[in-house]
This record gives structure tokens, C-alpha cells and sequence, in this order.
């Protein structure tokens, strides 16, 4: 466990005790062969906390590799890929090959290759650990008369159980959100939270709120005109994972972002 530029190992039972400075320090919390956590904690002068962590095993990645090519001549294209699911990666294929590869964490993902103005439909994938997929794209010559204007996606960000507060591992993200809107004034956005099943409707839907103020804060902390930001909580409404299971609990506990028309 490591905070304040102090580390410290757990006992045989799992138990730390770390001293640190007054203030908002980031704890973090490793272990080999589980993936590393992070909490941003406030920590007020001569205070003791209980903070606990839950580590969850690595799995094996699986690995992506994709091949792209201009469908008259078969010529490798210089493309950009978007793939999305429980990872969202945005990668570039080799000019010389039209080859990309890509390791992601298992599960289900799309994938769309973009070339100037033509992409391709999204492409339904689903990945176990340690597998190897192989796709092949061919892409047309681009209508240099159609330039569409492609919105911005951006992806969700995930929260702990029952916690309200973005996790520090988001602020660079929320810090590019902050950044396009500045630089685009007419843009406005929607920020919609959500949650998993645990617990009263009620409170979820208290909960979900909370998650999406909290967002909007930081966004008009950042410069943004708080008119040009909506925040709206939909609670346990609309999962996206299983809420039986604790992996799809963890993909319901978010935050979403939609630019509005």
C-alpha cells in the first residue's frame, strides 16, 4: 500500500496502517498477479481512516489483430480503429501493412475502421482470455464531396460501490472533456449517472444523481458555463452488465457522456 510517498506491506491478514500528511492523498494498493486500485481520501489533521481495498485477479488479455486495404487495388490502408466494450482504444494501423494489434481485457467489443471519410460498419467481437482474433477490413475510395461531421464519442467512467466521487484515475479524462468543451462553445452536454441493483430504488437513484453532480462540478471547476451542462440521474434503470454478477455490477456503477444536438 503506498500514499504520501510512504509504503507499507499488509500483514498475514490483510491489515495496513499508513501514516500520511494532512490533505487528499491518493492510496494505492498492488499486489502481484491482481490489478492495482486507487482512492483520492481526504484526510483531516490527527484523523484515522478505515480504508479498505478489493483486488480483483488479473485475467489473461486477449489480443486483436486486424488488417485493413483499399477494396479496388487490395493496397494496405493507413487507417484509424475504434474499438469499444469494456476497454475503449483508439489505435492506427502500419502504413506499409494496413496491419493493427491490440491487447484487451476479455469480453465483447465493436470495432469500426475509419478512413478519411468512409468507416466501416461496427464489428461485433467477443474475447476470452489469451485468445487471438483476426479481422480483415476493405475499405472504398472516399467521396471527397461528403465531409460529415462525426461528434465526439466519449466513453463512460465507473465508480465504486456506493461512492459518489470520480476516482483519480479519471481526472486526465474529465480534463479532456473539460478541454472540447472550452474550445467548442455552441457543444452542450448531458451527464448521466447510473447504478447497479444493490440496495433501494430510491437511494440508487439519489445515488446516480450525486455521481452525475459531482462530474458537472469538476467540468465547471474547469472553466465550463454551468448552463451548458445537464446532470441527470437514471439510477438502476438502464444496465449494461449483469447485475447478478460482480463484474457486471462494477460496468452499471458509471457516469455517460452525450453531446447534445
Amino acid at each position: 500500500v503506498r500514499a504520501g510517498g510512504q509504503e507499507v506491506a499488509t500483514d498475514d491478514n490483510g491489515y495496513y496502517e499508513i501514516q500520511v500528511m494532512a490533505g487528499r492523498p491518493v492510496v494505492e494498493a498492488r499486489a502481484k498477479g491482481y490489478r492495482t486500485k486507487k482512492r483520492l481520501v481526504e484526510v483531516g489533521k490527527d484523523s484515522d481512516i478505515i480504508l479498505d481495498f478489493f483486488l480483483t485477479r488479473e485475467r489473461p488479455k486477449g489480443i486483436i489483430i486486424g488488417s485493413v486495404y483499399k477494396s479496388e487495388t487490395m493496397e494496405p490502408l493507413f487507417a484509424r480503429v475504434y474499438i469499444e466494450g469494456r476497454e475503449h482504444k483508439v489505435v492506427n494501423t502500419n502504413p506499409n501493412t494496413g496491419i493493427f494489434r491490440v491487447e484487451t481485457e476479455p469480453g465483447v467489443y465493436s470495432v469500426m475502421v475509419q478512413y478519411e471519410a468512409v468507416s466501416t460498419p461496427r464489428s461485433k467481437i467477443s474475447i476470452e482470455p489469451g485468445e487471438i482474433e483476426v479481422l480483415t477490413f476493405y475499405l472504398p475510395r472516399p467521396e471527397k464531396t461528403k465531409v460529415p461531421v462525426v461528434e465526439p464519442s466519449f466513453h463512460p467512467i465507473y465508480f465504486d460501490y456506493g461512492s459518489a466521487h470520480y476516482r483519480y484515475e479519471y481526472i486526465d479524462y474529465l480534463n479532456q472533456i473539460a478541454d472540447y468543451l472550452l474550445k467548442n462553445q455552441d457543444k452542450k452536454i448531458e451527464i448521466r449517472g447510473h447504478t447497479d441493483s444493490v440496495g433501494p430504488e430510491f437511494r440508487n437513484l439519489i445515488l446516480s444523481q450525486h455521481r452525475a453532480e459531482t462530474v458537472r462540478d469538476y467540468l465547471i471547476s474547469s472553466g465550463v458555463e454551468p448552463s451548458r451542462i445537464y446532470a441527470r440521474g437514471y439510477g438502476e434503470n438502464y444496465p449494461v452488465g449483469d447485475n447478478r454478477t460482480l463484474a457486471g455490477r462494477e460496468l452499471n456503477r458509471r457516469v455517460e457522456f452525450r453531446i447534445l444536438p
